[in-house]
């Protein structure tokens, strides 16, 4: 069985086709989806909005695909209602995976690393009128996407959760976090992070039945 782990799509109304082609082809290779956190956004659309939009054109291939949904810090569960139904199996904060002789415990990492809206709620409500702003500058061409995503990188450094891994560190137990939009793999900490699959780059985690892992990348659009 070969397993699917992708995160951070930060999906809103606004459709990507290039995206949602890439994405639909990866899922299709799969036997099984985790969806690691942040699917869709709820700082730029509502939940109402995401599953009548576009994106369920890949709902029936989900549910097809038996998808675990793990919640993250944008897409939290008092943000969705029953339809989650429409695209997952399963709806969990964390998941502990074995296969083969080795156990990925996979979650969002929201809750072991900075998350700005936890820490500063009421900027963020004030942040959240323009957010839909500066993800349309994210995902497009504009000549301030890339000083944008820059910050983003910089600002989403995945040191703590480097420092949590290696701090529950056992044989055979790997952590697979998402979060931080940064693709890495790190062996001394057993560490992995698919990245994100948004803003013209698409990044997940395949782990076939023997319990091997691997990384991809692809730019789309």
């Amino acid at each position: 069985m070969k397993t699917l782990i992708f995160s951070d799509t930060h999906a809103s109304h606004h459709l990507n086709l290039a995206q949602l082609a890439l994405l639909r082809r990866v899922i299709h290779s799969a036997d099984r989806v985790v969806i690691n956190g942040d699917f869709w956004d709820r700082y730029i659309t509502t939940f109402d909005t995401f599953v009548k939009s576009g994106w369920k054109e890949l709902f029936p291939l989900l549910k097809q695909r038996k998808t675990i949904y793990l919640v993250g810090n944008h897409d939290i569960r008092e943000s969705i209602d029953k339809r989650w139904r429409l695209f997952a199996n399963r709806i969990e904060d964390s998941i502990n995976l074995t296969i083969g002789s080795t156990t990925y415990h996979i979650e969002h990492g929201h809750g072991q690393a900075y998350s700005f809206n936890f820490y500063y709620p009421k900027l963020t409500r004030l942040f959240s009128r323009v957010y839909p702003y500066l993800d349309k500058i994210e995902q497009g061409g504009h000549v301030l996407s890339k000083v944008y995503q820059a910050y983003l990188r910089k600002a989403h450094d995945d040191h703590e959760l480097l420092s949590y891994a290696k701090a529950h560190k056992q044989k055979n137990l790997w952590h697979v976090f998402g979060h931080t939009h940064m693709q890495r793999r790190s062996v001394a900490e057993h560490y992995l992070n698919p990245g994100s699959f948004r803003c013209g780059v698409g990044n997940w985690l395949i782990i076939d039945g023997d319990g091997t892992s691997t990384l991809h990348t692809e730019t789309y659009g």
